[in-house]
């Protein structure tokens, strides 16, 4: 899985803490599926585990079919809440699940990340680019 991180200006009608959108594997040559999750506010590693918590579990309750897209929102006092959708290989029709993850389970999930890759997840956060890649280049 890849996961592109974004951060942006919180909405100011909404206290969402972060949107994770999906975009399935293609059958013609993408490596795996990839996850968009952005961040609203101001950035931590607390909230920004919350958010990657979202994509694991969302990824474990729905359907295992191909194709899967997703679309969940984050709220401190709620969880993630969504839905996905896929179309089934057998009929082509398009499927919907609803996606409701509670907070405790999102919590639960985070802590597990924050222990297992809290110094990335804290550098992401922080804003700070090649965490696991090579160096940026020298601006000349």
């Amino acid at each position: 899985m890849d996961v592109l991180v974004r951060i942006e200006a919180r909405p100011s009608d909404s206290p969402v803490l972060a949107h994770v959108n999906s975009i399935p594997v293609l059958p013609f040559g993408t490596r795996s599926r990839r996850e968009v999750v952005t961040l609203y506010g101001q950035a931590d590693a607390q909230s920004l585990a919350l958010a990657l918590a979202a994509t694991f579990e969302s990824e474990r309750i729905e359907a295992s079919a191909l194709g899967v897209v997703r679309h969940l929102g984050v709220w401190p006092d709620r969880g993630a809440v969504g839905d996905s959708a896929w179309r089934d290989g057998t009929t082509g029709r398009l499927v919907t699940q609803d996606l409701d993850i509670p907070l405790l389970t999102l919590e639960a999930r985070a802590s597990e990340l924050l222990g297992a890759c809290g110094t990335t997840i804290r550098r992401v956060a922080a804003g700070s680019p090649w965490t696991t890649g090579p160096k940026a280049p020298s601006a000349r």
